[in-house]
C-alpha cells in the first residue's frame, strides 16, 4: 500500500483555476494546440478502452491505470472543448498546424 500513495492523484481543476478565477483569453494558437491534443487525449481513451476489453489482457494494475486514464482524459477532454467553446472566432476554421500535430507524434492524416 505504501507505494499506491505515490500515484494518488490531485483534484482536477477546472480551466478558470488555472487563471486564477478570471477569464482566460483564447488565442487561434491556443486552438490549434488544443484541437491535436484532444485527439490525442482520444487516442488514449481508445487504447485504455481495447485493452480493457481485451481477454487476453487481465493485469490488474493496467487496467486501474486504465481507469484512472478513462476518467482524467475524459476530464481533460472536456476541460479542452471547454476552452475551445469560449474561443471569439470560429473554432472550426483554425487548422491543425501539421508541426504540432506531429510534435506529439501522431501522424498528420489522422491515422
Amino acid at each position: 500500500m505504501e507505494h499506491r500513495v505515490r500515484f494518488v492523484k490531485a483534484p482536477v481543476l477546472s480551466v478558470s483555476d488555472f487563471a486564477g478565477g478570471q477569464e482566460a483569453s483564447i488565442s487561434e494558437f491556443d486552438v490549434m494546440f488544443a484541437k491535436p491534443m484532444i485527439m490525442h487525449h482520444q487516442m488514449a481513451l481508445d487504447m485504455a478502452r481495447a485493452y480493457n476489453a481485451d481477454p487476453n489482457g487481465g493485469n490488474v494494475v493496467i487496467e486501474e491505470i486504465n481507469f484512472d486514464i478513462l476518467r482524467d482524459q475524459a476530464v481533460e477532454i472536456a476541460m479542452l472543448e471547454d476552452f475551445i467553446s469560449d474561443y471569439s472566432g470560429d473554432p472550426g476554421a483554425v487548422p491543425i498546424d501539421p508541426e504540432m500535430h506531429e510534435m506529439m507524434g501522431m501522424p498528420h492524416d489522422g491515422s
